[in-house]
């Protein structure tokens, strides 16, 4: 399944963390579980890292195609 991630302002990322790379996805894991998709775009910014990394808040992801900021 996929899952379209909230694009936030760059200011809005403020003190947290980002993550950027020049390629997709962002971020991987070693767990099988839903894709998370930029919410403009639709590029996978990050896959198989479970469900229990999309509490974390303070993670926002730059996604490399369309260069818009999004959070969990």
């Amino acid at each position: 399944m996929k899952v379209k991630l909230k694009i936030i302002g760059k200011a809005s990322a403020g003190n947290r963390r980002v993550l950027e790379r020049n390629v997709a996805p962002v971020l991987r894991g070693d767990e099988r579980s839903d894709e998370y998709v930029c919410g403009e775009c639709g590029t996978v910014l990050a896959r198989e890292i479970g469900r229990s990394l999309a509490k974390y808040k303070d993670i926002v992801m730059r996604c490399p195609r369309c260069g818009q900021y999004n959070e969990f």
